[in-house]
């Protein structure tokens, strides 16, 4: 569902929030939280490094009254470079009950890519190289996800495929394909722990696996005050740590910061990488049997 500059094999583009919007990683997530919620992001990765990506989305999904199907819809910006990538998305979710604690979730997201590379703004040696002169023209392709979700009141474990169709760039024009060794699988987890009546632990972590790439897992750990503040720490191996604070001033409302202190060889020529969030939830008056969060 989320689409990286490169037209290869993709990658999901870089989010250190993932467990406050975990929907953008797996459709499965829609309807998790109490009633509608909206959400805006943005990330401006690798600070100081000239063309690094920055990436928006603004995202919607909401648990329909049944309390069983939900849907939502997503709208994304992904910039390295000189490559411009855009896309919009639809969400749906079906949440099954196994007992009276287990919930199983499946969800599927599709929708369309809009692709260009602007090479006119590449600085070259010979301004009048014929090969940069031009911009590549707006590629159109459509794309997939989908994903699992088994959840229980103190913790869930996920599995999802994003970008379920690869793009290839062939000249003016673009290569769709469907490959297993392409696909980008990612599994999670996480569990909420009560220490008092006002502190929550919550230990999480998202594994990703890209065939003929590194492995990498991001393990966190924050703990919550009254629903009211989060803070905590995370690390994303090979890469970097991670501090996390989210402040939820109501019940609707929450604001998130992260900020990625690079470990790989790319921190001498960077400050770290900056994220922030804001949701706000419009909530039903019935009885939801989702928990926040989970």
């Amino acid at each position: 569902m989320l689409l990286s500059s490169s037209l290869g094999a993709q990658h999901v583009a870089l989010t250190s929030q993932y467990q406050w919007n975990p929907v953008l990683m797996n459709p499965s997530f829609a309807g998790s939280a109490e009633g509608s919620e909206f959400t805006l992001s943005y990330r401006n990765q690798w600070l100081k490094l000239n063309g690094a990506p920055t990436t928006q989305y603004l995202s919607w999904n909401t648990l329909l009254k049944d309390n069983k199907l939900a849907i939502g819809a997503q709208v994304y910006r992904d910039v390295i470079g000189v490559s411009r990538n855009n896309g919009i998305y639809g969400v749906v979710s079906y949440k099954v009950k196994l007992n009276q604690t287990l919930n199983l979730s499946f969800g599927l997201a599709g929708g369309i890519d809009f692709m260009r590379n602007y090479w006119s703004e590449v600085t070259t040696i010979d301004q009048d190289d014929p090969r940069f002169n031009v911009n590549s023209p707006l590629l159109i392709a459509p794309n997939f996800s989908s994903g699992l979700r088994l959840s229980h009141k103190k913790f869930f474990v996920s599995f999802s495929v994003p970008n379920m169709l690869t793009h290839t760039q062939i000249a003016d024009k673009i290569k769709i394909s469907n490959s297993f060794s392409e696909y980008n699988y990612l599994l999670g987890g996480a569990y909420s722990h009560d220490i008092n009546n006002e502190w929550k632990l919550r230990p999480s972590v998202l594994m990703s696996y890209l065939p003929r790439s590194p492995f990498q897992a991001t393990i966190s750990t924050t703990g919550i005050y009254k629903d009211l503040l989060e803070i905590g720490l995370a690390y994303r191996t090979q890469d970097a740590i991670i501090t996390l604070i989210r402040f939820s001033p109501r019940k609707q409302l929450s604001i998130g910061y992260a900020f990625d202190l690079t470990l790989s060889d790319l921190a001498a020529y960077t400050s770290g990488s900056h994220e922030i969030s804001i949701s706000y939830r419009l909530n039903y008056t019935g009885n939801l049997v989702s928990p926040r969060f989970f």
